[in-house]
């Protein structure tokens, strides 16, 4: 699942990637940064960043609804901790 936050411009990917990484979610197989954008038509002093979540379970086929509940819980631990918005 691929999400973009709206975060400050001296606000490092890193940082924002650290409570997903925090979150020890255990279906959480993954995440990556896929975009970067400082260009225009965002606010001024903001950037976007684009992260895609990968989730997988070892012994069995995740439910569309057990992936969302997780996936909601990380979401929601990025905007709560780095200030970022959802774009």
């Amino acid at each position: 699942r691929d999400v973009a936050f709206l975060i400050r411009r001296e606000l490092e990917a890193c940082e924002v990637l650290l409570p997903a990484e925090e979150s020890h979610e255990e279906l959480l197989e993954k995440v990556q940064i896929f975009d970067i954008y400082e260009g225009t038509n965002l606010p001024a002093g903001m950037k976007s960043l684009g992260l895609r979540f990968s989730y997988r379970s070892a012994d069995r086929t995740l439910t569309d609804d057990e992936v969302t509940e997780v996936h909601g819980r990380i979401v929601q631990a990025i905007v709560r901790v780095t200030g970022a918005a959802i774009r």
